[in-house]
Parts: structure tokens; sequence; C-alpha cells
């Protein structure tokens, strides 16, 4: 356990955690991070990573992070983020690095903060959180949604979406524990990611190494979409793995597009964004405060006439689509064809 008697076993030092959010760039980050862990132990920051995870990192493909909760136990039960977090293997560095972009939500929602506070040893907590302009960040998100499983219409899904309210109640949480936390908003940030990583944990420049591919579990094509939600539909969750997982890993570089919007939906989603980031942006600093585009140039996604009717992909596509989904559909799983009526 890191925890001594008096809880300061780690007084003096520092556990420095990325949170997300996610679809702000948390797959390329934690894949640089991955790579670079010697020079970042050199200058005197752990960062731990093992298993598929690392392997997964190590290629720039999707991945989690070093530090995600043990497959199917979340956040709070034994061998989870929290009993992780007590037994860190910190080597000899004064400052321990764990990304995990599902901490941003279990710190709103599920009591988390308290835990980690309770679980540090003594060390101080600081933490890094990116944020991204509302629209831009639904219709991405969205598409994430759609890699894992989601079956709703994008109108219902930003209905649904209140990310500056939870970013809001993110930081009340963290004033009322006293953790620091540095906020950059990626919608700003995308050309300089790994600067501003570099920044934020004090490094010089050339410390970090960047990931074999300059995107990092991309945004999908809109072909790309309408092909995940059929097998949504009609496989399920799994089906990410052969297609949007297959593509993301196999062709970085195919353009990602973001989904159409409906008007009605787009004009309400905007309104509502505007009176929860006019609240949550007086917390945050200037030159990273949301944005929410006026209605001409939201117009931008709306569909054209007849564009959701037909799609293309690339002859690259469909050889990724065909040999990943072979994979899956083996012939003692076709369904049986239907008795002869006739006999």
């Amino acid at each position: 356990m890191i925890m001594t008697e008096t809880g300061t076993g780690l007084a003096g030092k520092s556990i420095l955690l990325h949170v997300g959010q996610g679809k702000t760039g948390s797959s390329f980050i934690q894949s640089c991070l991955t790579i670079s862990a010697d020079d970042l132990a050199a200058q005197g920051i752990h960062y731990p990573s093992s298993g598929k995870e690392r392997e997964r990192a190590l290629a720039g493909h999707v991945n989690v992070g070093n530090f995600p909760p043990t497959r199917g136990r979340g956040f709070h039960t034994p061998g989870s983020f929290i009993d992780r977090l007590a037994t860190a293997d910190w080597g000899a560095a004064p400052r321990l690095l764990l990304s995990n972009e599902g901490l941003f939500s279990s710190i709103c929602h599920r009591d988390l903060l308290p835990e980690i506070v309770a679980n540090s040893g003594g060390a101080k907590v600081e933490m890094l959180l990116f944020i991204r302009d509302p629209l831009e960040h639904a219709l991405s998100a969205y598409q994430q949604g759609l890699k894992g499983g989601l079956t709703k219409t994008l109108s219902e899904f930003l209905g649904n979406y209140s990310v500056p309210n939870q970013t809001r109640k993110f930081l009340d949480l963290l004033r009322a524990e006293g953790i620091a936390v540095t906020v950059f908003n990626y919608s700003r940030h995308k050309r300089d990611i790994t600067a501003v990583l570099a920044r934020w944990l004090d490094l010089p420049e050339g410390t970090l190494t960047l990931p074999p591919h300059a995107r990092v579990n991309r945004s999908l094509s809109r072909a790309e979409m309408q092909m995940q939600i059929a097998f949504n539909t009609h496989v399920g969750k799994r089906a990410r793995l052969f297609v949007s997982d297959a593509l993301s890993n196999e062709l970085p570089d195919i353009a990602s597009e973001m989904p159409y919007v409906e008007a009605d939906a787009l004009a309400a989603f905007l309104d509502r964004m505007r009176s929860q980031t006019g609240i949550v942006n007086q917390m945050l600093p200037e030159a990273e405060r949301y944005s929410v585009e006026d209605d001409t140039k939201a117009a931008a996604y709306l569909a054209p006439e007849g564009a959701q009717d037909r799609f293309c992909f690339t002859a690259a596509q469909l050889d990724v689509l065909a040999r990943n989904m072979a994979g899956w559909f083996k012939p003692e799983h076709k369904p049986k064809p239907p008795a002869n009526p006739e006999g």
C-alpha cells in the first residue's frame, strides 16, 4: 500500500491524473506517453503501462490509457481504480502519471474524488482536463457512441447532451477538495496538443515522441457511420470490432466527417449550449473557454438534399471491412436456410 499509518507516506510527491474528457485526443496522448515512458522517467515521471493496452498504445491504436479499471469491476470494487491507486508502483520517480478519460464522468457521478484523495498517500493530486467546443464535441461523441453500439438518432443524442454542465460540476468538486486542475480547450489545441501536454508536465522540448500515426482513434466518415449504425442494429455492440475499430486502426488517414444534423435539433441544441457555457465559462481561463457557433456557421452541419441516401467507400475500406468480418462470421454461425415449402 502507498498509505502509511499517518496517511502521508508520499508527502512531497505528486499524482498527475489526465482525466479526459472523451473525444479530446486522449488516445493520441496516451500513445505518446507510452512511447515516451523512458524519457519521462528520466524527467522524474513514472508512466506505468503493460499488457494489451500498452501494445495498442505503442502501435498508435485505440486504447484506454495506462490505468483503466479492471474489466467488469468499475472504479470502486476490489481490483478497481481506487484499489490499484492505493497499491501503485511509483518506481523511483517523484511523480506518478495516470491517464484514464473515464475518470471525468466517474468524478462527476460516482463520488470518486474523496476516495482518490483518501488513497493518495499524502501525495499532491493534480489533474489535466481537456474540454471541447460543444457542437464539435457532441458530433464527435455521437460517433464514439456509435462505435460502442449506440442506435439513437443524432437528434436524440443532441437533446441529452449536457457536457458543459458536467464540466461545471467537475470544477466545483475539485475546488471543494482543493485539487489543482489545468484546463485546455481541445478545439484550440488540436495542432499543438503535444506541446500543451509537455507544458503541463514541465518537460524540456523534445521529451515526448509522437505516435506512429498523426491521428489515433479517428472519427468516421459518413459512410462508415452508416455502416456502423446498420451493424449495431442487427449485430450489437461487438460490431465495433470489425467495423469502426478495424477501420480506425488500419486506415487512420481516411478523412473524418461530421454527421449531418436536422435543422430543428441543431437550433435547440445551440440555444441550450449558449445557456450552459455562459455559466461555466466564468470558471475557465479566458483563452480556453467554450465557444458556441452562431446559426450561420452551424448551418454547415445541415444535410444537403439527398445527402443521406447514398454512401461511398474506397476499395481499401471495403477490404478492411470484408477481412475483419470474415473472422466473425464463421460458416457454423450462418443461419439455416428456410425449409422448402414444397418439400
